[in-house]
């Protein structure tokens, strides 16, 4: 079988502008942040802040949990322009953390590495399989929900601080 060659005519316009935009608000960001690599004991500190939070979660203290979630929502609320961003992943977190059926994984320091983004400014902890180190496990609908933590070090600060 052959086939016949086709010559279709495909117009191409490209258009380029440039602008500028006065945008009516400021993040702060990372941009006030230390290079978490030069932190000193940095794993010990990202696990003992990790640990922190197992406990926050453990306890079903969600009041906590949210708190130390506030500026992040906050900022990512002020970027996309609405100022409620971030009530239903919260109400949905609130339903996991007080849910009785799911079940807090044990936390374990073993396999841990450390992953760094935005010039390092950024971190994360994850087990050496990339499965988040704080889970809840719902087992009779063999379901799991994973809390994944970026981390920025403010110079202003003496904690971690979630930034997304």
């Amino acid at each position: 079988y052959k086939c016949s060659q086709f010559i279709i005519k495909i117009y191409f316009i490209r258009h380029t502008i440039k602008f500028s935009a006065d945008v009516p608000y400021k993040l702060e960001g990372w941009k006030n942040s230390i290079v978490l690599e030069e932190l000193q004991f940095l794993r010990r500190r990202l696990i003992d802040w990790h640990k922190m939070m197992h406990n926050i979660i453990a306890k079903k203290d969600y009041e906590k949990y949210k708190e130390l979630h506030q500026k992040m929502y906050y900022e990512d609320g002020i970027a996309i322009y609405n100022s409620n961003f971030g009530i239903e992943d919260l109400k949905e977190v609130k339903s996991f953390i007080e849910n009785t059926d799911f079940q807090l994984m044990p936390f374990e320091e073993e396999d841990i590495h450390v992953e760094f983004f935005a010039n390092g400014k950024v971190a994360r902890l994850m087990k050496s399989n990339n499965k988040p180190i704080i889970r809840l496990n719902y087992p009779s609908e063999k379901e799991e929900y994973s809390f994944v933590f970026f981390l920025q070090y403010s110079k202003e600060s003496s904690s971690f601080e979630i930034i997304r």
